[in-house]
């Protein structure tokens, strides 16, 4: 069964209203899931030269181009509400 999604823009239609949805311009941040953080660190650092920004053994957050954030979790250990400070 294929799920719809009501958009700001479909429902401003529904209700006569002429609404729009914003413009996408970036996406901040990229989260992939991993088998392995060190060996997944190991190769965006030295494969696309990533800065590391922080990390432990459950996960790192990787600078990409100053603007975006490449974050690597482990799959086995990640806990909910882990929280990475930018500055």
């Amino acid at each position: 069964m294929r799920e719809t999604f009501q958009t700001p823009l479909a429902v401003g239609r529904i209700r006569g209203e002429t609404a729009r949805m914003p413009k996408l311009n970036g996406i901040k941040e990229t989260c992939l899931t991993v088998a392995d953080v060190d060996r997944s660190d190991r190769f965006y650092r030295e494969l696309l030269d990533l800065p590391l920004i922080e990390g432990d053994a459950r996960f790192r957050a990787l600078n990409v181009a100053d603007s975006h954030v490449l974050l690597l979790f482990a799959r086995e250990v990640t806990s909910p509400g882990l929280r990475i400070s930018h500055s």
